[in-house]
Order: C-alpha cells, then sequence, then structure tokens
C-alpha cells in the first residue's frame, strides 16, 4: 500500500517566541520506508493565547459529569503523582472546546514567512503523492527536557484543527501521532518474530492471535469490548484467536506476554491512570493494583519479538502507556489523549475494528472514519474527535489487518498454487505436451556435458561422396553420367579393397536391391561372399517407403537400417531389435549396429545372457516403454533405447578415393570394424549436429554398445513412470519450500527489506536449484534421465509469480 508520513519535527522553542520546525517526508511501501527529504526548516510562530488553560478547560468540559448520569469513564485522571480528582463541574455547550479551538486555528494560521514556506513544502508533497499521506507531530527530546511541561501540551493539542489539513482533505489524513523523537535514531526492533517456534507458528497458521487484556471495571462497562473481539470471528468470518486475560496479576500478565507463538494484536480495556507531568502511567487491575509499561518492559520486547504488530489501548490518558510501548520497536499504537466516556470507547472499539479488519483499511484510514462516527456524541462530549491518538513508528511499515498475518496466507496461497501448477503440468506431461521442450533439453544436456572422446580405433568409416563419383567416372569405374549412386562394379571393388584390409567386421549402408550400371555380377560374388559382411534392409517407413536386401542375400548377413525418428526430425533413439512378419521383404530382427557390435563381442567371447533383457557381460541395455521418458505410447516400438550421440570426429572417417589410393595398406583397417556408406546424401539431425551421414549415425550406435560393453561407460536410460511423477513432486516439494523459505526469510529490517528479499530469493533459488541439479547430475553420472521440462516450468511458474509479487497480494 502506498503512503506518505510527513514527519514534522518540533525541535525547540517556547509559546512566546515560537518554535524552530524541520519537516522530514517519508515514502512508505509494503516493504519498507525511505527518506524522500530530510529537515526542510520551518518557524513555528508564537502564540498569545493561553493553549495550556485552554487545554485544561476543555478536558473540564468534557470530563464533568452529566446531569442526571452516572459517571462512567475508563480511568481517573491523576493531576499530580500524588493526587486524584474525583469530580468536575458540568460546563456545557462546548464552549471550552470552541475556544481551543479557535485559539488552534488563529496560531497555525499565521502568516509568519517561515510558517507559509513550510505549509507550502507540504502542499508540494500532497502534489507529487497518489496514495495516503498523514502527519505525523514529533517532539524533540531537546524540548521534552528544557521544558516538559511545553512538550507535554504540545503533544496533547489538536492539530486535526490546523486549517491546512482541513484544506487538504481528504488528500492528507487529519489523524496526527504526536511522540518523541531523537536526532541520532536508535535501531528498532524488528517485527518478524525471532523466537522459532512462533516463526514456525507465524508461516503456517492463518489464525491471527489476539491478546485482550481486561483491566480494573469498577463503574464501567467491559462486556461490549469482549463482544466487539469475539464477533470479528463469528460475525465478519475472520480467522481470529482472542486470548483473554482478565484482571490478572503481574506474574499472569508477564507470562502471556513472553508465551510462545506471541500475539499479532494487544487490546487493553479497563481503567488507567496517567501522571500530569507524564511520570506515571499504569494499567489498573483487581484491588486497584497498576501495572506501567516499563514494569513488564522485558516481556513486552519478547512479545513483539514474537510478531506483535499493533496495540490498543482502550482506557483513559493513556497516551503515556502507548508512548511507552512504541519505544521498545512496536509498529503501532492507538490510545486515548485523555479520559474517554465509556460509550465513546464502545464506539470506537467496533468502528475501529469494522473498518481495519472487515474492510482491510490502514490504520490511519480505520481511525479517521472512526472519528466520523463519534462524531453522534460530539454534542454530549465536545471534543471527543480529539481523543484517539495514533503513535506510528516512522522507521516501521503500519500494517494492515491482512498482513498482521500475511506469511500464513503467503504460505496457503503458495501451497495451494504450486500444488494446481503441478496438477496441470503432470497432466500435460501425461499428454505429451511437454515433450518438445523435454527433447530440447535432452540435446542441450547432451551438448553442455559432452563425453570426452578420443578417436576410437576400433571402427573406421567409408564415406563415398559426390567427390569420389568424379574420381571413379574419370578412371572408368562409374559409367552413369551425373549419378549420385555408386555403380555395382565401383562397389564391388570397394568392397574387395576393404576385405583386403582383413577388417574383423564390416556393414554396407548402401542399398542394392536393383543392379546399377555394369558390374552386377561381379557384386553378387562379393556380396555372397563375404562372410564377414552385413548387408542393409528396411521396414517401411511412415511414408511407406522401404529398402529391399540384395537379391539372393544369406538372410543370416541381413540387418535393418531404421532410424526411429522423433517429431523434429532428430534421432535420439536406436532401434535395437525389431518384430518381421512372415514373408516381410527384410527378414531380420537386428539393427546394422546391433549386429555389428554382437559379432564383435562373440570374438571377445562376449555373449548374450539369457534375459528378455538385452545383457552382455552383466551389462543391461534395458527397453524403454510404452510411454516411458517423454514418448507417447505409439512412438515406442519394438526394442529400442536412448542413443547417446557423439562429435563427428569420435569415430575415424576416410573417403572412398583415399582408401582406393592406399596401395601400400597403411590405412591399417585390419581387425577393424568398418562401415562403408553414403558421405553426401542420407542425412539426418543427433542432438549434437545436423546434416551426419546415416553410416555415421550407425558407427556411433555400434560404438555406444562397445562402449559400454567393454569400458563400462553408462547406459542411457530413462526412470520408470512413477519414479518420474516421484521425481516432478520432489520438484513441487522443493519448489514450494523454496517460496516458503523465502517468505519466513522475509523477517528484515523495514528499510532494507526489497533488497533483502531480493538477496533471499536469489539464496532460495541457488539453494533450490543446487539441490535439485546435484540430484539429477548424480542421475546423469549414471545414466538415467529424467525429463526437466515439468519440474523447471514448475520452478519458473512459482518463481515468477514471487518475483511480481502475486503472493503479496491482498
Amino acid at each position: 500500500m502506498a503512503m506518505q508520513f510527513l514527519l514534522l519535527k518540533v525541535i525547540n522553542g517556547d509559546f512566546q517566541s515560537g518554535f524552530t520546525v524541520a519537516l522530514d517526508v517519508e515514502q512508505v511501501d509494503d516493504c519498507s520506508v525511505t527518506t524522500v527529504q530530510r529537515d526542510f526548516y520551518g518557524t513555528l510562530p508564537p502564540i498569545t493565547s493561553p493553549l495550556a488553560e485552554l487545554y485544561q478547560d476543555w478536558m473540564l468540559e468534557i470530563t464533568s459529569p452529566r446531569p442526571g448520569q452516572a459517571r462512567r469513564r475508563r480511568g481517573i485522571r491523576i493531576i499530580s503523582t500524588q493526587a486524584v480528582a474525583t469530580s468536575y463541574q458540568y460546563q456545557g455547550q462546548g464552549k471550552e472546546r470552541k475556544l481551543l479551538r479557535q485559539a488552534m486555528v488563529q496560531w497555525l494560521s499565521s502568516s509568519l514567512p517561515a510558517w507559509q514556506n513550510l505549509e507550502k513544502e507540504i502542499l508540494r508533497c500532497l502534489s507529487q503523492s497518489d496514495g495516503e499521506t498523514h502527519l505525523i507531530v514529533q517532539i524533540g527530546q531537546s524540548l521534552y527536557q528544557a521544558s516538559p511541561e511545553t512538550a507535554a501540551i504540545l503533544a496533547k493539542l489538536p492539530w486535526q484543527e490546523w486549517p491546512l489539513l482541513q484544506s487538504a482533505s481528504p488528500k492528507i489524513h487529519c489523524a496526527v501521532n504526536t511522540c518523541q523523537y531523537s536526532f541520532t535514531p536508535v535501531p528498532t526492533s524488528v517485527t518478524s518474530p525471532t523466537n522459532f517456534t512462533a516463526k514456525v507458528h507465524r508461516y503456517l497458521c492463518p489464525e491471527l492471535r489476539i491478546l485482550h487484556l481486561i483491566g480494573n471495571s469498577d463503574g464501567i462497562d467491559l462486556e461490549p469490548d469482549r463482544q466487539i473481539l469475539a464477533n470479528l470471528t463469528k460475525n465478519r468470518g475472520l480467522r481470529v484467536q482472542v486470548t483473554e486475560l482478565l484482571q490478572p496479576d503481574y506474574g499472569q500478565l508477564s507470562r502471556t506476554l513472553r508465551r510462545s507463538p506471541g500475539f499479532d494484536l494487544f487490546v487493553y480495556s479497563g481503567h488507567s491512570e496517567a501522571s500530569y507531568d507524564q511520570e506515571l502511567a499504569v494499567m489498573l487491575f483487581a484491588g486497584r493494583q497498576g501495572v506501567t509499561i516499563p514494569d513488564l518492559q522485558l516481556s513486552f520486547q519478547q512479545a513483539i519479538a514474537n510478531g506483535l504488530q499493533v496495540a490498543i489501548f482502550n482506557s483513559c490518558a493513556s497516551a503515556q502507556l502507548a508512548e511507552a510501548l512504541l519505544d521498545y520497536g512496536i509498529t503501532t499504537v492507538v490510545s486515548m489523549q485523555e479520559e474517554v466516556p465509556d460509550p465513546v470507547a464502545h464506539q470506537f472499539l467496533e468502528s475501529f475494528f469494522r473498518y481495519y479488519a472487515g474492510q482491510n483499511c490502514s490504520i490511519f484510514t480505520a481511525v479517521q472514519r472512526s472519528l466520523t462516527d463519534l462524531e453522534e456524541f460530539d454534542r454530549l462530549y465536545p471534543g471527543v474527535g480529539w481523543l484517539p491518538v495514533i503513535h506510528q513508528n516512522p522507521r516501521l511499515v503500519p500494517p494492515v489487518w491482512q498482513k498482521l498475518r500475511e506469511p500464513a496466507r503467503k504460505v496457503r496461497r503458495i501451497g495451494v498454487t504450486s500444488l494446481v501448477i503441478t496438477l496441470l503440468l503432470v497432466a500435460m506431461r501425461l499428454l505429451g505436451l511437454t515433450q518438445g521442450l523435454d527433447l530440447k533439453l535432452f540435446d542441450w544436456l547432451l551438448r553442455t556435458h559432452p563425453i570426452a572422446e578420443s578417436v576410437d580405433d576400433r571402427l573406421v568409416v567409408v564415406t563415398v561422396d559426390q567427390n569420389d563419383l568424379d574420381i571413379l567416372r574419370q578412371n572408368g569405374l562409374q559409367s552413369a553420367e551425373g549419378s549420385d549412386v555408386i555403380s555395382d562394379g565401383a562397389l564391388a571393388e570397394a568392397l574387395d579393397k576393404i576385405n583386403s584390409y582383413q577388417p574383423r567386421w564390416f556393414g554396407l549402408d548402401i542399398g542394392r536391391d536393383l543392379p546399377i550400371s555394369d558390374g552386377n555380377t561381379r557384386l553378387q560374388e562379393v556380396l555372397q561372399n563375404g562372410d564377414r559382411l552385413f548387408l542393409p534392409c528396411s521396414f517401411p517407413d511412415q511414408q511407406g517407403e522401404q529398402l529391399l536386401p540384395p537379391p539372393a542375400a544369406d538372410p543370416n548377413r541381413l540387418a535393418f537400417v531404421n532410424f526411429p525418428s522423433d517429431l523434429d526430425g532428430v534421432i535420439r533413439r536406436q532401434l535395437l531389435f525389431g518384430e518381421f512378419a512372415q514373408g516381410e521383404s527384410c527378414p531380420t530382427n537386428q539393427s546394422l549396429a546391433l549386429s555389428l557390435a554382437l559379432s564383435y563381442l562373440g570374438q571377445e567371447n562376449i555373449f548374450s545372457a539369457e534375459s528378455p533383457v538385452l545383457t552382455l557381460n552383466n551389462v543391461a541395455f534395458k527397453s524403454l516403454e510404452a510411454k516411458s521418458g517423454v514418448y507417447r505410447g505409439n512412438e515406442v516400438t519394438d526394442y529400442q533405447i536412448l542413443f547417446r550421440s557423439l562429435p563427428r570426429g569420435a569415430i575415424r572417417e576416410i573417403s572412398l578415393s583415399t582408401l582406393f589410393a592406399d596401395t601400400e595398406n597403411r590405412l591399417n583397417l585390419k581387425n577393424k570394424v568398418v562401415l562403408l556408406g553414403y558421405g553426401h546424401k542420407d542425412k539426418h539431425s543427433t542432438s549434437l549436429e545436423k546434416d551426419i551421414p546415416g553410416v555415421v549415425i550407425h558407427a556411433q550406435m555400434t560404438k555406444q554398445i562397445l562402449d559400454a560393453v567393454l569400458e563400462g561407460k553408462p547406459v542411457l536410460t530413462v526412470a520408470s513412470v512413477p519414479l518420474e511423477l516421484l521425481w516432478i513432486l520432489l520438484w513441487y516439494g522443493l519448489a514450494t519450500g523454496g517460496m516458503v523459505g523465502v517468505v519466513i526469510m522475509d523477517g528484515v529490517p523495514s528499510g532494507d527489506s526489497k533488497a533483502a528479499r531480493r538477496s533471499q530469493q536469489l539464496v532460495a533459488i541457488v539453494a533450490l536449484l543446487g539441490v535439485t541439479g546435484s540430484t539429477w547430475l548424480v542421475l546423469w553420472a549414471g545414466g538415467v534421465w529424467l525429463p526437466l521440462a515439468s519440474p523447471l516450468l514448475i520452478l519458473a511458474l512459482l518463481l515468477g509469480l514471487t518475483t511480481v509479487g502475486e503472493f503479496d497480494r491482498v
């Protein structure tokens, strides 16, 4: 709530020569108090009217018994520390109130330039403010020390009658606070609880806690006060817990004030007394035993440390009680300046809570509107609207009703909101709506956490590109002009050349279901005699296209070359086994990569175990299941595993021209796994790169299997669906806990709360990401891929709502 304080500091002087004053301007928002302007000096003019006498006459007027009415007032005014006045004469007609008002108006309407300049500065500040503005009159300690009687009169005068305030209404509120101040600011207590139990209770329990202290009730009726507080829950539906103390002894009151989890608001109803020279102010209990605020200093300080922010003294002459309590660091106190008639006290308390609690007004607005309701008593008690006084600590933010228990409401809003967000994102996850983001994050993780790879000495890829075809054509091995496929004769020569190196195994990724140019007979002989050669075929793809095996090929030497690609065309999985039907054109159930890897490992005496899960040398290659990871059920068929793509240079590549040019067998292909395929066509995309030849991808898939079995490198897999849901719920719990942590750490001095809150949010975010990030990295290092889209969206939405202040709104 935007608010502006105008602090009029009366520094020194007297009524005869005038007073030196200074104006400070404080800007208040929900989190902090900022000084906009300091020490604009002016002069409060001298006055010839006897203000002290006029004030005393008005007090006699309002406190004198009315004809035919019993004296029912909430306190007995002590005219000195020893003497007690027991009766006053009724003056009637409001004459003394009128004289005091006229004297105030005449005094504060002075044409003294130094005073008018200060008024102009106040009007300028009003014109630049869009929110509420409140005047706080502060009496300097030096003035109290030099002339306590003068300071006491200044603190009690009806400043509401200042013509400037009347003309500026409702732009400026007339609720005026009078308090002592020091030029050397003394650090105030923090209103956030410091006791651990009180802090936890405040953050988890939304019920606002009120301590209602009921004092001596001789001759007055305090039952309406009790009903007003009880009706906060019954009639207004507010979540309030009222603790009543009926005329307690000193020990009981002290223990209750110190009790954890503490209270948010303190209300005193009953008799109180105050000395004229302000040396004594007491709350009265049974047997007219008096207790002062300093008597309970440590107890009140503990109550404030436990969260007490607002106090209301609905008793006579309680301004001195309020001032004493304000010194301990409480935010706001409302009191009665002088003796208050019992019906007026009832009406004020009822009106105040109606506006403050029922309409969530600021304390200033609630008091101002309550004064309007008291106007009905003005004829009987002239000037009764001058009695209620607000005492505000200008260095702390005055809380509205809902802010008294705002942490608990924030926690509840965060919990409900985060639960709704989590359920929504889980539903989106199950429907596959977050798949695109999850897959992009998978790519990003592979790019940012690549496995350090040296060139593999077990595999070699021989590529055929357009330049190779042009060279073959020049040498008479490629007859088709402009063709981008290798002819049968050239392919036979290439296979013979590779076979001459005595590779351990080699695989062909070039389709040859139909003859191409000359040399078909020679090619058929090579293909049929290649006992270490795997030939390609493929199942029909989504467009119905397929690759048929070469004629008369041995089914035991066939391997399919299908790639399961995602919707964005990126290859992130490899298909190891595929079920084929009888009579199908590609009669094999093993991929080219798996066939080459199993053949290589077989020569190392490593064979697959008898198990539904492919297991080699105790390394399990667990198949992706329907709806596993981020994939929908219809996207995962047959036996698939995740593909950890590698940088292009991880496997040695040579061109066909280089192969043919090696007449001295320097390429060292013996005992290697060699793959032959096109380098200028059959391009695909992986998580790391685009436009990668299919033959290179087959080689990377073969390497992935060999690395896992022979070198113990982790096999990428996904967690089960229940584990993924637990993972998302873990993020939900940590994200919610992090946001609650931000609320809990919000208890900082108001002047620094904005910066501190941002720092606390940063700490919570870093801690949250550190915990979850470390957990994820441990799992990722072990080869388990857990989706990140839903958890990150949960975190981003909650942090976004917190950052923009969504959880701060009332």
